[in-house]
């Protein structure tokens, strides 16, 4: 993803976490918008959705009850990445089966963010 990209992240997380992750990819050139909810961020013209695994429900919420689901409902081409405290190997293998794009443990690098967003 080169500086000039018009990728565009519609951040699925709680409001005062945006302004961090609008700062993270600023240096990719990313335009980050905030979704307050997974109908919200699959209507965006959102390449990539971050998502907070942690404040949607927690995981059973996001993998199967809500989160997931309806995105990639209305947004199947979406490509999803989750951000959780709790991540692990397991969590990771779950996440990629459901259809996410990628899991990244919180609080995440900026480096390591950044290239999600760019895969």
């Amino acid at each position: 993803m080169s500086r000039t990209s018009t990728t565009r992240v519609a951040a699925l997380v709680p409001e005062e976490q945006v302004n961090v992750i609008r700062e993270a990819l600023a240096v990719e050139g990313v335009k980050v918008v905030h979704a307050a909810d997974p109908k919200e961020a699959a209507e965006t013209s959102a390449t990539v959705i971050l998502c907070d695994a942690d404040s949607k429900g927690g995981w059973p919420g996001v993998m199967r009850e809500s989160v997931m689901p309806e995105i990639l409902g209305r947004h199947p081409k979406a490509r999803i990445i989750l951000l959780s405290r709790l991540a692990d190997e397991q969590m990771w293998v779950e996440a990629l089966n459901a259809g996410a794009h990628d899991l990244l443990p919180k609080p995440c690098p900026q480096k390591e963010l950044c290239s999600a967003v760019r895969s």
